[in-house]
Formats: C-alpha cells, sequence, structure tokens
C-alpha cells in the first residue's frame, strides 16, 4: 500500500490566490475502510453540548492560514464581536467583557465545509457565553459597486442577509437562523424566509437592509479582514487574533478555549492521554518539513511524544518497509493513540499495519526513485500564469547553469474522448504542440514559451509566429500534432505526475533531482528565478551558482500561486 495525502491541497486544482473551499479534512480518508467502531465511551462534554439542541458535527476541516502562515493582522474590529452596534432595535444585546477571548470564523456562506464549522462553533460558543465574543466574516471581493465570491450571486445575497441578521438581531437569534438556513444552504433563496420567521426575525427589515446601501456597506465592511488578512480558504479560524491550527470538533475547539480562559464547560471535559507519534526523516532534506505537521497532530492530541528516526536507520528502515512508504516524513502512532477520546473521529485518516498507524500523508522526498543530480523537473499547465511565469524563470536559471539539465511536463488527464486540463482545449493543444518542440527542436524550447506566453491566452492564433521566431518548422510541429504521434507523447508526458502519488498536482510544482517535490505549499518555494536558482544549487554544486537573477532584491514580493 502507498499512503496519499497533504497538507489543504486542493483536488479542484483552483488559482490559490483565489478562495477555495477546503475540503475535509487536512488528510486524506482511508478508502472504504472497513472496521468496527470502539464501544461507546462517557463524554460529559458532548452531553454538555448536545443539551444545546443544536446538531454538531464532527472532524471540521484543518485550516493552516494561508498555506502555512501567510497571515498578516490588522486591527479592524479586534474584539470579533458579532452584535455590531448599540442600540435599541436589538434589546437581547448583553454587554460583553473587555476581557473576552475573541474567536473569528473567515467562511463562504455557500460552502459545505464552512457551515459545518458554523454547526461545530455555534454550541461551543454558547457555551462559553459572554466569555468568548464571536464573529464571522465572509471571503468575498470587491468587484466595481458589486461583489463576487465563489459560488456567484446568490452566495452574494446570502451574504449580505447574514450581515443584516448579525446588525439587526442577538447572536441567539442568529446562530439559530444559520442552524435552519445550514440544513440546506444550496436552496437558501428558497427558505431563508422561513429561517428567519421561524427564528423570531423579521424578513422585512432584513429585506430593507438587504435592498438598501446599508447591506452593501455592512458586507464591505464585514469582508475587509478576510480580504486584508489574504484569507482564501474556507473554513478559517483566527482565536485572539492569531490562525488556530487544531482539530475542528466541539470537544477540540472547547479544549482550546479552555486553555485561554476558564467556564463551567471546561469542568466536562475528558482528561488527556499521551499519544506517541513517529516521525521517519531525512534530516538533509530541506522540503520535508515535519515541525508544521506535527504542530496540527498537537491540536488533536495536546499531549504527543514525538520520537524522531532517520531513514537510513535500522529502525526507519523496519518502518517504511512496514507501512510500504515511498516518501519521507513518514508519521505513525503506537497503540497509545488508540485510547485518545479524539480516536473515533481520528482514525479514519491512519492505516493500520500490525497495531500501528500511519497517517495518509504523502512526503516531500520520493527516496526510491533514481536521483539525478544537477537536475529541475518543472510540472505546469500552459496557460496557468504562476506555470508560465516558472517557464520565464527556468529560462533564465538555465542560462545562468549551464550544466543543470531540464525537464518540463504537463497536468492534465486522459478521458475517454481525447485529454483534459483545467483551462480547457485550448490548453491541452498547447500542451501538445510544446510537447513536440521538445522532441524536435528541444534547445528552442524556451525561447519558443517566452514568445507564446507574452500573449498565452492567443496561443491558438500566434504560436506559428513564435516558431518561426525560434527557427522551428511549422509544418513540422503541425504534423506531429495531427498525428498520434503528438498525443502519444503527451499521454507519456502527462503520466509522470502520476508517479509522485498526488505530491504533484499543481501548477507549478518543483522536483529538484528527480526525488524532493516543492510546490506552492512547501517551504523555501521558489517565485523566481533568484530563490529557483537559490533552491537548485542547495542540492547541487554547479557553474553560475554565484550569479545574482531577477528576483533578488524582492523576493518576498514576487506573486506566487499555483493552478
Amino acid at each position: 500500500m502507498s499512503f496519499v495525502g497533504g497538507i489543504n491541497l486542493s483536488e479542484n486544482n483552483q488559482d490559490s490566490d483565489k478562495p477555495v473551499e477546503e475540503k475535509q479534512p487536512f488528510l486524506e480518508k482511508k478508502v472504504e475502510q472497513k472496521t468496527e467502531k470502539p464501544e461507546e465511551k462517557d463524554s460529559n462534554i458532548s452531553s454538555f453540548l448536545i443539551g444545546k439542541h443544536l446538531v454538531l458535527s464532527v472532524v471540521i476541516v484543518l485550516v493552516v492560514g494561508a498555506f502555512f502562515g501567510f497571515y498578516g493582522h490588522d486591527q479592524l474590529n479586534p474584539t470579533g464581536q458579532i452584535i455590531l452596534p448599540d442600540g435599541n432595535d436589538n434589546p437581547d444585546k448583553k454587554p460583553v467583557s473587555s476581557d473576552a477571548l475573541s474567536v473569528e470564523l473567515f467562511v463562504m456562506s455557500q460552502c459545505p465545509y464552512g457551515t459545518q464549522a458554523e454547526d461545530a462553533v455555534i454550541p461551543v460558543v454558547e457555551a462559553f457565553g459572554d466569555k468568548v465574543v464571536f464573529q464571522i466574516h465572509f471571503i468575498a471581493s470587491e468587484s466595481g459597486s458589486d461583489f463576487t465570491s465563489l459560488h456567484g450571486q446568490p452566495e452574494v445575497d446570502e451574504d449580505i442577509r447574514q450581515v443584516c441578521i448579525q446588525e439587526k438581531v442577538s447572536q441567539k437569534k442568529f446562530f439559530d437562523y444559520l442552524t435552519c438556513v445550514n440544513q440546506d444552504i444550496k436552496n437558501v433563496e428558497s427558505n431563508w424566509k422561513s429561517c428567519a420567521e421561524n427564528s423570531g426575525i423579521n424578513v422585512s427589515e432584513i429585506e430593507s437592509c438587504f435592498d438598501s446601501d446599508t447591506g452593501k456597506n455592512l458586507l464591505r465592511e464585514n469582508i475587509k479582514k478576510s480580504n486584508d488578512l489574504q484569507i482564501g480558504s474556507s473554513p478559517s479560524y483566527y482565536i485572539n487574533n492569531k490562525p488556530y491550527t487544531g482539530g475542528r470538533s466541539p470537544q477540540d475547539l472547547t479544549r482550546t478555549l479552555c486553555s485561554y480562559i476558564d467556564a463551567e464547560v471546561c469542568d466536562t471535559l475528558p482528561p488527556e492521554t499521551e499519544v506517541n507519534l513517529f516521525v521517519v526523516n531525512d534530516s538533509d532534506c530541506k522540503a520535508c518539513d515535519a515541525e508544521t505537521i506535527v504542530s496540527q497532530l498537537k491540536g488533536f492530541f495536546p499531549k504527543l511524544n514525538v520520537t524522531e528516526l532517520d531513514y537510513a536507520s535500522e529502525e526507519g528502515k523496519k518502518a517504511l518497509e512496514k507501512f510500504q512508504s515511498e516518501t519521507v516524513p513518514l508519521f505513525y502512532f503506537d497503540s497509545t493513540i488508540s485510547e485518545h477520546y479524539n480516536w473515533e473521529q481520528f482514525q479514519l485518516y491512519t492505516s493500520e499495519v500490525e497495531g500501528e498507524y500511519a497517517l495518509n500523508y504523502t512526503g516531500n522526498k520520493f527516496f526510491n526513485k533514481t536521483e539525478k543530480e544537477n537536475h529541475i523537473d518543472l510540472f505546469v499547465m500552459s496557460q496557468c500564469p504562476y506555470g508560465t511565469k516558472a517557464e520565464k524563470n527556468l529560462k533564465e536559471v538555465v542560462e545562468a547553469l549551464p550544466d543543470l539539465t531540464y525537464n518540463i511536463y504537463f497536468l492534465a488527464s486522459e478521458t475517454e474522448g481525447g485529454f483534459d486540463s483545467l483551462h480547457g482545449q485550448v490548453e491541452v493543444n498547447e500542451d501538445i504542440r510544446q510537447i513536440c518542440v521538445m522532441k524536435y527542436y528541444r534547445d528552442k524550447l524556451l525561447g519558443y514559451q517566452e514568445c507564446v506566453n507574452k500573449d498565452i491566452i492567443n496561443v491558438e492564433g500566434n504560436w506559428k509566429a513564435c516558431a518561426i521566431e525560434n527557427e522551428i518548422e511549422v509544418s513540422v510541429i503541425e504534423s506531429c500534432f495531427d498525428s498520434d504521434e503528438g498525443k502519444n507523447l503527451f499521454r507519456e508526458n502527462i503520466a509522470e505526475a502520476k508517479t509522485f502519488f498526488g505530491a504533484v498536482s499543481g501548477s507549478p510544482t518543483y522536483v529538484i533531482n528527480g526525488q524532493t517535490v516543492y510546490n506552492s505549499r512547501t517551504a523555501g518555494f521558489p517565485v523566481s528565478a533568484e530563490t529557483m536558482k537559490q533552491l537548485v544549487c542547495s542540492y547541487n554544486d554547479l557553474e553560475g551558482c554565484n550569479k545574482t537573477l531577477s528576483g533578488a532584491d524582492n523576493t518576498n514580493n514576487t506573486p506566487s500561486g499555483s493552478c
């Protein structure tokens, strides 16, 4: 077996600078796992929260801020108070303590993972009463005088209704409304009025807010923080103005809040259990960050005992062989994890072998693959803006490092009718043409890419001119493209990404020396020619590594992302 997974990797292949729905959860579930459920254990915290007559969700998405820490901070609404103004129109509003704990949830109103997060956090917030102030921020953007959101205008409309409701009524009524509409959020346009009425909310008052500039102004103010912090993943949590990366079940959230403040509900928590985690890793692998994963696991298992094992040691080799893992880092637990109160929900994200449990996670180093010295592989989509920038950077790096070898692979899939790629048939066509260029005019490929990438959207109309400019015979490329040769070359090319078991899925992704994967979620991911050169030279001693390339002075300001 091989264990596949990842942290916040979206299988939707969306541009990463745009909002995404975080899938549940941060690790891959086992396929068709069949195990007997452990005996139900007493859970005072569950009883306490269920007593609120609210439906609790189970594991909620583990979100790491903007791919591990690229969050900022601002002073907008630092208390995170959910009821915005003082006024007689909200007689249920209670005074908030100045030392109350701030809990903020960033969501898209029609994102199913966002609504699950709302359903989980509501009873927790209610259990803490006025010791916690809670605010929902929506993930959307202004577009002229209007707004855009991932799920279209219906989501924007619901965002506006919800900010109006937060403005007009008590937190209790707002929570009742959310609990109702979240049961069928896709059809919220037809059910929001009945949910509002059942929650004791004046529908005409919300409609008046929605139809006036008031609603838009409230949404404009509401989304300011998510945009200032560049939060694009739904759901994302902040506690006391800092990203929260721990477990998302009601029990996990309650335990976390109890680490900040004392409340009655804290006395109902089950005792903490020690859990033993073993990390098999390669200390020389600069991309093999284990600390990020470990810190997230501590959100589920606060008393986590971590033992590090070198992948070349006898114990490390035995573990890799036992779990048939081809990558590091490998994370696995002994039987202590089965005694933890979070085990029932966490078990889905592990695979058991002889009483030990490996995390379903694909590491960054494929140690069983043949090492290729002085080599870089670039995986892209030909019309991805981040991919075309990576191609431009690669050209500069290759020119600076004459002994560096490279390959370019495309990210696409084969279907019954042909091939499919994120940006459509035009992208597939250009992928095939570039593969034909690679075969017949390899030394001219990067120059050809530089030319077509100046107007890649209109590549169908300009590729021939770019071929001629780079002394590439158009008829040779057309013949390759129109025959089975081009399709067979493309089929072979796109198969390479699959050999990395899901670790290569976004454009651009780099593989250094045939073994170590870098993508937009990896520390040290190159976003300029200079950072790409530094990455290559950190693994290889090459002529030209002392040169300074573009982006050296503004590496941190260089746009990054993936498709």
